[in-house]
């Protein structure tokens, strides 16, 4: 008996204090997730991670706990852990319509574009006020080629919350795809003026202005966006077309050497750096461009560019399949 008394007071004293050691858990939970928070607001992720890591094991419970460490997760460029976590967020609580958002938007970032589809619609039934849910689902069908379908998801976006600047960046995208321009270039001054960092606005903002030709405009545009995002590879490669276009072919040249370190598998940035080299009268390393842009178009299967590319060999008198290279 003497053995037991122990349990007894402590019986006793959580009783009196009104505690359990559940409850106890959930708040040393509450402290490392509040903690966690923080850190991740902060862009310390690494922490973050470490801190739902502890709120976790204190509670294993813990939904959005779950759901936070996801996040910091994605930042960190790991979007298989990622997934863990919200799928566990959701298998804690079904109804938790921020963990379907956030999986909506990992699994398009993956390319599992039909699940993300599932998630987002799933999370708009679940919260069908809720404009972030609207505006992912929007990006969404955009990389799904539906355009115009996105315009209707950042609209309502918008009716929900006047300042979301992903859907007016995001409607901004979807009008250039589009082509109208004009509407575009205000709906990207509009999430600008919300946010002036924002690098989607940004980036949409000067291409609209340089597909409707404001060559000039989109040029300072292009300035902005890379002074801010410096590794902004289609910053360099638009802005290479556009000093092309004006007649800048050094500083042409430049940026789509910059281009091509920075996105190497991509066969458009050899193809139109070849293009200015014939220019300036640059053949050799042209011919060696084209050559590169005709294998990764050929890798990627795509024809046109593979024509285009073979067509511009011969043009200069060298063979697609081989043959000398000019002389300079």
């Amino acid at each position: 008996m003497k053995s037991s008394l122990p349990w007894v007071a402590l019986a006793a004293a959580l009783l009196t204090s009104g505690s359990t050691p559940a409850a106890s858990g959930q708040a040393a939970a509450r402290t490392w997730f509040e903690q966690g928070k923080a850190a991740f607001q902060a862009g310390d992720d690494a922490k973050a991670i470490a801190d739902f890591d502890r709120a976790i094991s204190a509670d294993p419970a813990m939904v959005e706990a779950f759901a936070w460490r996801g996040d910091a997760r994605n930042d960190l460029g790991d979007a298989t852990g990622a997934l863990a976590d919200y799928d566990r967020a959701i298998q804690l609580d079904p109804e938790y319509e921020y963990a379907y958002v956030a999986r909506c938007d990992t699994k398009r970032a993956i390319g599992n574009d039909a699940g993300a589809m599932r998630d987002c619609n799933r999370a708009i039934r679940l919260a069908p006020d809720d404009d972030y849910a609207f505006a992912r689902r929007g990006t969404l069908k955009i990389e799904m080629g539906d355009a115009a379908g996105s315009v209707a998801d950042f609209d309502r976006a918008i009716q929900l919350n006047a300042n979301s600047v992903d859907a007016y960046a995001g409607r901004c995208k979807a009008r250039v795809r589009l082509g109208s321009y004009a509407a575009a270039i205000a709906d990207c001054r509009r999430a600008l003026v919300l946010d002036a960092d924002d690098e989607d606005a940004l980036f949409s903002l000067a291409l609209a202005e340089q597909q409707s030709g404001a060559l000039t405009k989109a040029i300072a545009d292009w300035n902005q966006l890379l002074l801010q995002h410096r590794d902004e590879p289609g910053g360099y490669y638009y802005r290479g077309l556009a000093y092309f276009a004006i007649g800048s072919d050094r500083l042409a040249l430049q940026d789509l050497d910059r281009y091509v370190s920075l996105a190497p598998d991509d066969p458009d940035g050899y193809y139109h750096r070849a293009l200015v080299r014939i220019k300036v009268g640059d053949p050799g390393d042209a011919v060696s461009d084209l050559r590169e842009a005709l294998r990764r178009y050929r890798i990627q299967g795509d024809a046109a560019g593979m024509s285009d590319a073979a067509g511009l060999l011969r043009k200069i008198g060298v063979s697609p399949s081989g043959g000398a290279t000019p002389s300079r």
